[in-house]
């Protein structure tokens, strides 16, 4: 709707719940832009096994014969290696480049008050072993210009004193920043009210209504939409 308004284009945002909610209000606010290398990293498979039968993963799978998933998985299994790494790191890296400075453009306007930080992100380690091997992390990152800074424990203790003293060490990263996603998304809104784009919440669509394979208009419980192009933004589910 931002860049689109820009253009000098007419914009209405139909929002099947209230605008700027679900993960875009309720996300940890971090722009981790040095998150270069992909999911499909060579010994991800292994680790995240052992991490999900000692329930420290974030990954979960529902336990079921679902021959589908078994096959997408064994298929993900054969291409965590390093061709398939350097691939999605290649992609990734011109996609968070490119986000990168859009957000720079964006958050240098005064409308956008969101507690902006550029301090960066801190990797905190409580294994020696885990903590020497992000060194080779690191210098995957360094290719694409987005290493980090090795501390040592006294280093991380001075950086942050609140952490426990018997850390191995960490890895700060100050390519990446912080906000509050809620007041971005609230100063959003405002700006774009002013900029001439309407909004229109609580109305999720209930039909398509499409002649000649083209969409014509949307049905809503808050009416019907008529537009000359239809951008649909189906979320993660």
């Amino acid at each position: 709707a931002h860049y689109l308004n820009e253009r000098n284009l007419s914009v209405l945002v139909v929002d099947s719940r209230e605008i700027g909610s679900g993960a875009s209000h309720g996300n940890c606010g971090l722009l981790h832009f040095s998150g270069v290398a992909p999911l499909c990293s060579p010994g991800v498979v292994s680790k995240e096994i052992f991490r999900m039968f000692s329930n420290t993963s974030p990954l979960y799978i529902k336990p079921g014969l679902d021959l589908g998933l078994m096959g997408w998985l064994l298929k993900f299994a054969l291409n965590c290696n390093r061709q398939h790494m350097k691939y999605g790191s290649d992609a990734k890296n011109d996609l968070l480049k490119y986000s990168l400075s859009l957000f720079i453009d964006l958050l240098a306007q005064d409308e956008f008050l969101c507690d902006f930080e550029q301090k960066g992100l801190l990797l905190a380690f409580k294994s020696k072993k885990e903590f020497e091997s992000y060194e080779k992390t690191n210098q995957w990152l360094e290719q694409y210009g987005f290493g980090g800074t090795r501390l040592s424990n006294q280093k991380l203790m001075e950086l942050e004193p609140c952490l426990d003293p018997s850390l191995a060490g960490g890895w700060l990263n100050s390519h990446d920043w912080h906000l509050r996603p809620e007041a971005l998304m609230k100063a959003w809104r405002k700006y774009l009210s002013k900029k001439g784009v309407r909004f229109v919440e609580y109305a999720g669509i209930r039909d398509i209504n499409v002649t000649n394979q083209q969409i014509e208009s949307i049905q809503t419980p808050k009416g019907e939409f008529r537009a000359d192009a239809f951008v649909l933004a189906a979320g993660a589910w």
